[in-house]
């Protein structure tokens, strides 16, 4: 910082609060965080006019559109950034619980006994909505029979071999996509 030509030239905190356009308390606030450019002596603090154009012109934003960042559109989000927020609350006062979105929208919660545990899943689920892999839940909920049928619909080349079924049964087909089992 250069020093001031004259004592003259100097103004102190009301004047620079006026200039841009801020609270006191606001310059002061920047004073104590060392962010702006200032003398001081004892408890009096007094700003050089060309210190601060010059403390202006360094931390002044481009208007050009060309010189904004561009904006990162993520693919698999929504675009509403309110809909895929994800939050931890005290949970009947021992336990967290984390709330999210899923991926049809609707709000899913899931309790921890530990606030670390509840925000180790909430970044799993928003690393698996980067990356594309989130599923909905449900999905999973496929019995035995279900999946056998759906499986046996797409195999066109297989025999009826009953010495490998049960007595139980009349062949593969009936084992597999006759059971309810879970």
């Amino acid at each position: 910082m250069a020093a001031p030509q004259s004592a003259h030239n100097l103004i102190d905190i009301t004047a620079v609060a006026e200039r841009l356009g801020v609270q006191v308390r606001h310059v002061r606030r920047l004073v104590d965080e060392r962010r702006i450019p200032c003398l001081k002596w004892g408890h009096v603090l007094r700003f050089d006019p060309k210190e601060i154009d010059r403390w202006l012109d360094a931390t002044r934003r481009p208007t050009h559109e060309d010189d904004r960042p561009e904006r990162r559109i993520v693919p698999g989000l929504r675009g509403d950034p309110e809909a895929d927020m994800a939050s931890i609350d005290r949970w009947h006062g021992t336990q967290w619980r984390a709330r999210y979105r899923a991926p049809d929208g609707s709000s899913r919660s899931r309790v921890f006994d530990r606030k670390i545990d509840a925000e180790r899943f909430l970044t799993g689920v928003a690393h698996s909505k980067l990356v594309g892999a989130d599923t909905d839940p449900s999905s999973g909920r496929v019995t035995v029979g279900e999946w056998a049928s759906r499986w046996l619909a797409t195999r066109v080349h297989l025999k009826p071999r009953p010495s490998r079924c049960t007595s139980r049964c009349s062949g593969p087909a009936s084992c597999l996509a006759g059971g309810g089992f879970p």
